[in-house]
């Protein structure tokens, strides 16, 4: 997979309607970087439907699309933003879009899913409750492929206090 590469298709080959839909449902929820992952759970549909305007994450996602900076999902984002959608149509859409883009992947086979849920053991341990396994590992995802995180959901700040996650902060 090489890093950096944009996707075979995008929104702009979708029909109007649908490019606004997905341009909204791809904002907050796909990360971002010189090479991309994306945030999972708290990046779903809420957020992609318009009528619920801008928020900062989808602010600084407008900022990546119009920086053409390189972006790209994981299948956990996959599958979160799909089961997000309200309609048949929406999961149409989303997932026609969906598809064209980079996914990264945990690198470590078995090994990975240990160190997400060893992340998860010591914020516990700490007194820190994430809100899901699965926001351990797209962090892990971002970790292992040296990867910003652009994301809205306070787990990754908390994971990235105490881990090597690096969150992206697009000015």
């Amino acid at each position: 997979m090489s890093v950096g590469s944009r996707p075979a298709a995008t929104s702009r080959d979708l029909a109007e309607d649908d490019s606004t839909f997905i341009r909204e449902a791809c904002r907050a929820g796909l990360a971002s970087s010189p090479a991309a992952t994306a945030s999972s759970r708290d990046s779903g549909l809420r957020w992609a439907r318009p009528a619920s305007g801008r928020n900062r994450a989808t602010a600084k996602f407008h900022r990546v699309l119009d920086r053409a900076i390189p972006f790209g999902i994981s299948d956990f984002t996959y599958l979160e933003a799909l089961q997000g959608c309200r309609s048949d149509k929406e999961l149409r859409t989303l997932k026609r879009y969906l598809d064209t883009q980079m996914f990264y992947e945990l690198k470590g086979g078995h090994e990975s899913y240990a160190e997400a849920a060893k992340m998860y053991y010591r914020l516990r341990r700490k007194g820190l409750t994430i809100g899901s396994s699965i926001d351990c590992l797209v962090a892990r995802i971002a970790m292992e492929n040296n990867l910003y995180l652009l994301h809205n959901d306070s787990d990754y700040d908390r994971i990235s206090r105490h881990f090597p996650l690096k969150i992206w902060d697009v000015q």
